[in-house]
């Protein structure tokens, strides 16, 4: 496009300098013209009306060709730098560009190395469950005893100030030991969301660190549990990381109908091994 635009300019400069050459030597033409009728006069009688009249317009008119010629030769230089500055912006306006091309793939780059450099140092914190076991008589076969409920930092980097924010709620059992009775334990009735670690929330969890939120007892709740947990339950949080002083929001489900249908498939596999055996 602006390869055109500079040949359509120089174009039109060019058929501007023939005009006016072309004006120039008609000018002249008429000059000579003058000084030839001046003579024709002269041979008819010297120092005649017609040729002292026509000396000064020749000299007017060959002066206004000279001008005219002198004219056109500048205006034809300032069109040629004309054409050449435009040529040079255009060459610095291409360099501009690849520069700009050049800075815009840099910052890119510098984009992807800070994500991949935070993906190599931030948190990531994971809230799930599992299934606790224990030994039977027979050493070698385990039943399912409890569901735990975790938060874990499986990131490189650091977690801190880890608050929860939106506590889907449900009550559960857990045992509670009698002293005074010896070995005897009664239920206590809990609500997830007034767990003492849910409401204060946990300073810091370094890589790889987990913690307990809530121990389910399959034992003591079986049929109560079922009802209070037949379906998923949502749990929000935020927390920030050492590489920014934004915080960050997070959401996950407890799955429980997975982990009661995995616990009875778990408790029917330690039956069956104890009953082969």
């Amino acid at each position: 496009m602006e390869k055109n635009t500079l040949r359509t300019e120089k174009l039109d400069s060019t058929n501007s300098h023939k005009s006016s050459r072309s004006l120039t030597t008609s000018i002249v033409y008429v000059a000579f013209l003058i000084a030839i009728v001046g003579i024709v006069t002269a041979v008819v009688g010297v120092f005649s009306p017609v040729f002292v009249s026509v000396i000064p317009a020749f000299a007017l008119v060959f002066a206004t060709a000279v001008l005219v010629a002198v004219t056109n030769n500048y205006v034809a230089a300032t069109d040629e730098l004309v054409v050449e500055q435009k040529k040079m912006l255009s060459t610095q306006n291409k360099q501009l560009n690849a520069t700009g091309q050049l800075v815009s793939a840099e910052e890119n780059q510098a984009q992807a190395i800070n994500s991949e450099v935070e993906a190599l140092t931030n948190a990531i914190l994971l809230v799930d469950m599992q299934v606790i076991q224990r030994p039977t008589q027979r050493p070698e076969v385990v039943v399912p005893v409890a569901l735990e409920v975790f938060i874990q930092n499986v990131g490189p980097g650091e977690a801190f100030d880890i608050n929860f924010t939106k506590i889907e709620d449900f009550v559960f059992l857990v045992n509670t030991t009698q002293k005074k009775h010896g070995d005897g334990s009664t239920l206590s009735a809990r609500h997830f969301n007034e767990l003492k670690i849910m409401t204060d929330g946990v300073e810091r969890l370094a890589p790889q660190q987990k913690k307990r939120l809530a121990r389910i007892v399959l034992g003591d709740n079986v049929g109560g549990a079922r009802e209070q947990l037949s379906f998923p339950r949502s749990l929000s949080l935020t927390y920030k990381q050492h590489s920014s002083t934004d915080e960050i929001r997070d959401s996950f489900t407890l799955d429980f109908p997975y982990y009661f249908e995995l616990v009875d498939l778990l408790d029917y596999e330690a039956n069956v091994a104890i009953y082969l055996r």
